[in-house]
Formats: structure tokens, sequence, C-alpha cells
């Protein structure tokens, strides 16, 4: 139904870079999500508001705002648009689309700008379980690959 949803997660963030080392931190994310019509939704979150510094790093995980809309015409389809802030870099604008198949599998796929990136990735459900795979090319440090686990509570 109509309404405004608010919800938070706790990220674990790798890294690993050949020649430097790697290290892992805890991310908190926070974002409220506004359904304005049925197949309408307009969201907004603030990632990484702890400012998380993986392993022995000074430098840390910099804080991201994000808005943007989503659009859910009937059928399993959906188009989001959204514009990202983090506060190194200039906005980033983001396109994706993801095409569901019987409420179990997602398929998608997206294209940003600043920097200029392609990504795609695939999500299955398993009640309460969400298992998603991403892959993005960036055009000066090649793939990076993302792997979630999702547990859904009170609620579909």
């Amino acid at each position: 139904g109509e309404g405004v949803r608010v919800g938070g997660t706790v990220t674990l963030n790798s890294v690993s870079i050949p020649g430097y080392g790697q290290g892992s931190c805890a991310g908190l994310d926070a974002g409220v999500l506004w359904q304005i019509v049925p197949g309408l939704q307009f969201g907004a979150s603030a990632l990484n508001w702890n400012a998380p510094s993986p392993g022995k790093s000074r430098e840390s995980i910099p804080r991201t705002l994000q808005a943007g809309l989503a659009y859910a015409p009937p059928g399993g389809f959906l188009v989001a648009c959204d514009i990202a802030e983090d506060p190194r870099f200039p906005a980033e604008l983001r396109l994706g689309a993801e095409l569901s198949v019987a409420d179990l599998l997602f398929l998608r796929a997206g294209v940003s700008t600043d920097p200029s990136s392609c990504s795609a990735g695939v999500g299955v459900r398993i009640l309460p379980l969400d298992i998603e795979y991403a892959f993005s090319r960036h055009q000066e440090l090649g793939f990076t690959h993302r792997f979630g686990l999702s547990l859904r509570l009170g609620g579909p």
C-alpha cells in the first residue's frame, strides 16, 4: 500500500588491493522509501554514516547521500533513476532496470556517470533470504564484484 517506510542496514565492507593490503569494516546505512502512488516510489538514503575505516587504514569510507525515483508497472519490470553525492566527487547520475521472474529471480542492469560505469547482476529470493551477486566495470579500475545476503524481517 501507499505510505512511508524507514529502514537501516549494517554492511560488511572488505577491500583487497594487491601490493597495498586488505581490510574490513562495518558500515551503517539508513533510508526512507515513500510510495507516492501505486508503482511510483521516491527513496533517499545515507550510506556509511558512521564513516568506517577498513583494516588499519586511516582513510574512512565516505558518507554518501542518494535520492531517486523508481517506477514499477504491473508485470515484473522496474526502472529506476537516482543521484548520489560522494563528497569527494561530482554527483553521480545512475539509471537501472530490473526484471522479476515469478518474484524469485531478479535480473538487473545499469549505467552511471562520473565515473562512467556499467553493471549487471542477479538476485534470488528464498524466503526469508535474498541472495545477490553483481559486477560492475569501471574504465580505470576494471571489474568489481559484489555479493549480498539479506534476511527479510516483518514483510515480503
